[in-house]
């Protein structure tokens, strides 16, 4: 027995020396692996499943800041670089065309049609004399023509100031500043202003002051249905790509700098006389500004649709272009619809909540 206990008593002081020697003995285990990355989360995956889930083959939406695009997607084929018709989406570009004169002190608001205008009434017992640049811009100036009567606005043939004339000789339904109407004698009449204040022709001034100024392509042209007679209202052309840097330099407030007056609603206190239906349906108060829409999905107009400021311009094949001032984002749907369809509008209120909420996640 005391041989094995001194065996035991030497075993264990070698064991010690042994570990504090580091030669043998316990090991620390090594730590456990980390746990695995989280997974990536597409922040547009909802978007997507939307414009996926639309009934139209052919769509591309981009949505971009004051910096440029951040996000573009394409279902089917609708590449960012081809030409397409406008329609309506056209009256944004008119309306900052002609504010940019505005601004440059070219043109005021408040230039009546009769200053400007040689053939224009002065008669203060004419209700024409008293129209404005704001009423024109605003479609609050009483040339109340249907988009869809047949007028010059088609005519290849005359030019913007005969067509302007043609809509003066028609007359006005309404007082200049009472009526809202949804029409394009307005913005041609203001187009004809515009080329007497500048002494250059529609299309020219709009090259000029919007496409040479961003350095836009040469598929962005106002030329239907023709480059004499170009409607202003309607007869622009463009590509996506374009139209987005256009809404970029507008957001970001280099192509109109003071965006508190451009952006205004200019029909708060007038009758509205003809709306579109995808902005004029029940539920709806849409009001307008200079070229624009001050969309509200509200039956009335409040302090609520005044201060959230988003102005919108979409065009009757599918072209929906907005800009959310208060969320600082643009949006673009582009597609190709049968006229009065309003596909891009139903979309752009299914996907205004969805992109705010992509933006804050990036």
């Amino acid at each position: 027995m005391v041989k094995l206990g001194k065996w035991l008593g030497a075993g264990i002081v070698t064991c010690l020396f042994l570990i504090g020697c580091g030669g043998g003995g316990f090991v620390t285990p090594p730590p456990p692996p980390p746990p695995p990355p989280p997974p990536v989360t597409d922040i547009w995956a909802d978007v997507k499943a939307a414009i996926n889930a639309s009934s139209v083959a052919d769509i591309r939406l981009m949505v971009g800041d004051g910096g440029g695009v951040v996000f573009s997607y394409e279902k089917g084929s609708f590449p960012a670089d081809n030409q397409y018709f406008l329609a309506s989406s056209s009256k944004l570009l008119s309306g900052a065309t002609i504010f940019r004169l505005v601004e440059s002190g070219t043109l005021s608001l408040d230039s009546r049609a009769a200053d400007i205008i040689p053939w224009w009434t002065s008669d203060p017992a004419d209700a024409r004399s008293r129209v404005t640049l704001e009423q024109l811009l605003s479609f609050t100036s009483g040339f109340n023509d249907a988009p869809t009567s047949a007028s010059c606005i088609t005519d290849a043939t005359t030019s913007v100031g005969a067509c302007a004339q043609e809509f003066y000789s028609a007359g006005i339904g309404t007082a200049p500043g009472d009526a809202y109407y949804y029409g394009p004698a307005h913005l041609q009449i203001a187009a004809h202003m515009a080329e007497l204040a500048t002494g250059m022709s529609y299309a020219q001034i709009f090259k000029t002051e919007i496409v040479d100024v961003l350095g836009l392509s040469n598929n962005t042209v106002f030329a239907f249905p023709s480059t004499t007679n170009p409607r202003a209202s309607g007869g622009a052309q463009s590509t996506p790509e374009d139209y987005a840097k256009f809404l970029r330099a507008l957001l970001a407030g280099e192509i109109v700098t003071d965006i508190h007056t451009f952006t205004q609603d200019r029909t708060p206190n007038v009758v509205f006389g003809f709306r579109p239906g995808a902005t004029g349906a029940t539920g709806r108060d849409w009001h307008y500004g200079l070229g624009f829409w001050r969309p509200c999905d509200i039956p009335e107009w409040n302090n609520t649709c005044e201060n959230n400021i988003v102005i919108s311009s979409g065009g009757a094949f599918g072209w929906r272009p907005w800009i959310d001032y208060n969320n600082n984002y643009f949006g673009q749907i582009s597609m190709e619809v049968a006229a009065g369809t309003h596909g891009a509008s139903a979309l752009q209120r299914q996907l205004e909540p969805l992109i705010v909420t992509a933006l804050a996640n990036r």
